[in-house]
C-alpha cells in the first residue's frame, strides 16, 4: 500500500490501515464478520454445516449471505430486522425476488412451497 496523494511524512514510515479497504484479501473476512455479528445481534446464528446460513433456533428466520449478497426468508415479521441492517448498510431490498446467485426462485403462496432450479 501506498501513501495518499498529497500525504507527506519521512520516507519509509509505516502506515496503520484502520479499516479493511474493497478489494483487499482480508475485505471478505472483515466484511464476514461484521455481517455475523450484526446478524447475531438478532438472534441469527450461523448453522454448524454451513456458515453462510443463518436463522433464528424456532426456523422463523433464515438468511444466506455470499460476499455482499443476503437473502432472506421469514414466517414472521423482519422489519425491525430490515430497518436495523439499512442504518448500518447500504441494502436494495427485494420483497419478492425471482433470482439469486443463479437460482430460479419460484413461489407458490397456495402450496406454502418454494422452487429453486437453475438453467444454463
Amino acid at each position: 500500500m501506498y501513501q495518499p496523494l498529497g500525504f507527506r511524512s519521512n520516507p519509509g514510515k509505516i502506515l496503520k490501515l484502520m479499516k479493511a479497504l474493497y478489494g483487499l484479501k482480508q475485505a471478505l473476512r472483515e466484511w464476514f464478520t461484521l455481517m455475523t455479528k450484526e446478524l447475531a445481534k438478532h438472534v441469527l446464528k450461523p448453522t454448524r454445516k454451513d456458515r453462510c446460513f443463518f436463522q433464528i433456533s424456532d426456523g422463523t428466520v433464515f438468511a444466506i449471505l455470499h460476499v455482499d449478497d443476503l437473502l432472506m426468508g421469514h414466517t414472521e415479521n423482519v422489519d425491525s430486522l430490515v430497518k436495523s441492517l439499512k442504518t448500518k448498510f447500504e441494502l436494495t431490498v427485494c420483497e419478492n425476488p425471482k433470482k439469486f446467485l443463479g437460482l430460479n426462485i419460484r413461489r407458490d403462496r397456495d402450496q406454502k412451497f418454494i422452487f429453486l432450479n437453475q438453467s444454463h
